[in-house]
């Protein structure tokens, strides 16, 4: 299983139930753990990536130019619903509001950053 397996998830996951249930049955004790990783980009903490940068000694320009993208990002929905009375269009705006924890979608070191806001949670997790 992993990164380098072409299987889709579904079947990843299959084989691994199989796999503890084989070892289940051969008596053996499991501890499993399952992670949902689909929003994980959305959850990085700006304020501890920031930190964590800094740690691994990302300073000065490069650190402010992050803080700048990631600090006081805003976002809303909007929502267009057509076929509605009279065949009229319906256009739904949300608020702003600030995002004080993700990275945005999209942009090209999200998965880098990602990385290096969990490098070191097996520390911060023994803590």
């Amino acid at each position: 299983m992993g990164l380098g397996n072409r299987n889709p998830p579904q079947h990843q996951f299959s084989h691994s139930l199989r796999e503890y249930k084989k070892h289940w049955i051969m008596g053996c004790r499991l501890l499993i753990y399952f992670f949902y990783l689909t929003k994980a980009y959305d959850i990085l903490n700006h304020r501890v990536l920031l930190n964590t940068l800094y740690s691994y000694r990302v300073r000065g320009n490069i650190n402010s130019w992050c803080k700048s993208y990631l600090i006081d990002q805003k976002q809303f929905v909007e929502i267009i619903q057509s076929g509605h009375i009279n065949s009229k269009q319906c256009k739904y705006i949300s608020l702003f509001k600030v995002l004080k924890c993700g990275v945005p979608q999209g942009w090209v070191l999200g998965p880098l950053l990602f990385l290096i806001y969990v490098i070191d949670l097996p520390l911060k997790v023994e803590e």
